[in-house]
């Protein structure tokens, strides 16, 4: 049995690592495992318009929405009012 020295022993390189992208049918699966989703969210969404828009106008202004923010506001979030903010302070 022979021994080796550690530091007799050759150095090793690292060899950079090259990632390639998926393959066409690997990125379609991918796309197609999340259409459930996407149809569940289109769901929850409309289910929530249907909601906000029985409720009367001024229960919609207490949440602060109008009727014409209602569809902007579920798929995006409501954008903070920098006016708002400063007179609450």
């Amino acid at each position: 049995m022979s021994t080796m020295c550690l530091d007799c022993a050759p150095a090793r390189t690292s060899v950079p690592v090259v990632r390639q992208r998926p393959a066409l049918g690997a990125r379609l699966l991918a796309r197609l495992a999340s259409v459930p989703a996407m149809l569940a969210r289109e769901i929850r969404i409309r289910r929530a318009a249907r909601m906000l828009e029985e409720m009367p106008d001024n229960l919609l202004s207490d949440i602060g929405l109008s009727r014409a923010d209602i569809d902007h506001a579920l798929r995006n979030g409501r954008p903070w009012r920098d006016a708002e903010r400063e007179d609450r302070r």
